[in-house]
């Protein structure tokens, strides 16, 4: 097929098939290089879907580090619900047993918050008979009918020295956007995670964060939000420090492939980030990371935003050589195919203008032949085996002899 089309008269005329090779060759490497740009984007694709593994693993294993906090103070609940009272060493043992094994060690301080309201004395008797008195005492000091002052804390007791030393009582209602997170806790009976109080942290901004369980009066049915708020006995809290519990909670990701920094979005920290993993391969680093991405943590009514990055370690792992082997594959089979068809075109041609050649030769040898025979009369021959000349008659008469005159 391909000998007929390049024998055909059309493409003898305009020299076509000269091109073919360089035409094949052209539109060959285009190809060549679409495939080996997509077998490189697949090979960046399949590295893109191991960052997302990893970056979306990371956002789990902080949920699941959550999870362990939630389950202890939900442990705490049920240690207040099946005591009558719960004294300030039964609440340190409890503590000190709870932490035994080494854990939790983003845990600063767990602390049971005592819920006092102005219209329920009994809240409050316990603290002190004088409502007037307690509020003085509240720090810091606000007009309301109602506080939560910290009563208990361990491990760390640092929240109550300041207090019982200036006898003041430490509120967690202070703050509105807090109160509300405490609040709405109580209503639901669930772990709730919100921003520590100011009166904690002092200077140490974005350090920690808070999560509280409401804890109920004895005996008592709270199945609804109304009954729920009426008996509101305290809440157990822990304040948890950010390096520690991030520390904690990524210990089991591979830090060296991917880099890690959360943000607080509920405390609308979103410039200063609450943690991120060192690693010395950033150190010095100025090109942008290959890979990087957002992601939201959302757990306990809390946000977090973890940003991931790619190290240079885990760059190093996209795997461009089958896109190479590819692409020199599909050069070498362009180039041999393109070789191929030029050296077919060129026996072609050559064939071709063999047949002319030869065409023309046998053209001239007839031309010779008919000439030969037409002036057949006046040509003489040789016979060198007799030698002997012979003349035709024409030949004679031309010459002015007889025919008998010359043999």
């Amino acid at each position: 097929m391909l000998n007929k089309i390049l024998n055909s008269r059309w493409f003898a005329q305009r020299h076509v098939d000269a091109w073919l090779p360089w035409l094949f060759l052209m539109m060959a490497l285009p190809v060549t290089f679409l495939i080996w740009k997509n077998e490189k984007q697949n090979a960046y694709i399949e590295q893109q879907i191991r960052f997302e593994y990893h970056a979306k693993e990371a956002t789990g294993l902080i949920k699941r580090h959550l999870l362990e906090y939630e389950h202890m103070l939900e442990g705490m609940q049920s240690f207040f619900r099946a005591s009558v009272f719960v004294d300030q060493h039964e609440f340190d043992d409890y503590v000190n047993a709870l932490l035994q094994p080494k854990r939790l060690l983003g845990l600063h301080s767990l602390a049971y918050a005592k819920y006092i309201d102005s219209t329920r004395p009994a809240t409050y008797t316990s603290l002190g008979t004088d409502w007037f008195a307690l509020t003085q005492r509240m720090q810091p000091k606000q007009d309301r009918s109602f506080y939560a002052p910290i009563i208990y804390a361990a491990p760390n007791a640092s929240l109550l020295i300041a207090s019982v030393e200036s006898n003041r009582l430490l509120d967690v209602l202070a703050e509105a956007p807090i109160r509300q997170a405490f609040q709405h806790s109580a209503d639901s009976n669930k772990v709730l995670v919100s921003p520590v109080m100011q009166s904690i942290q002092g200077g140490n901004v974005n350090d920690s964060f808070l999560m509280q369980l409401p804890i109920y009066q004895n005996n008592t049915i709270n199945n609804n939000a109304t009954s729920r708020r009426e008996r509101i006995d305290g809440w157990v809290l822990a304040i948890i420090k950010n390096e520690l519990f991030f520390t904690e909670a990524f210990g089991s990701a591979d830090k060296d492939l991917l880099k890690y920094s959360v943000y607080d979005i509920s405390a609308n920290h979103h410039d200063k980030p609450s943690y991120q993993t060192y690693n010395t391969q950033t150190q010095g680093r100025r090109s942008p990371a290959m890979f990087a991405n957002r992601y939201e943590v959302e757990y306990l009514g809390y946000v977090w935003e973890l940003r991931a990055e790619s190290l240079p370690k885990f760059e190093q792992y996209v795997d461009y050589k089958r896109a190479n082997y590819i692409g020199m594959l599909g050069l070498l089979i362009s180039f041999s195919l393109s070789g191929v068809l030029y050296l077919l075109v060129a026996r072609t041609r050559a064939t071709d203008t063999i047949h002319k050649v030869s065409n023309q030769l046998s053209a001239s040898e007839q031309r010779w032949q008919f000439a030969l025979e037409g002036a057949g009369d006046g040509v003489w021959d040789w016979d060198i085996k007799t030698n002997k000349v012979v003349f035709s008659k024409r030949w004679k008469a031309m010459l002015g002899y007889e025919d008998f005159e010359v043999g």
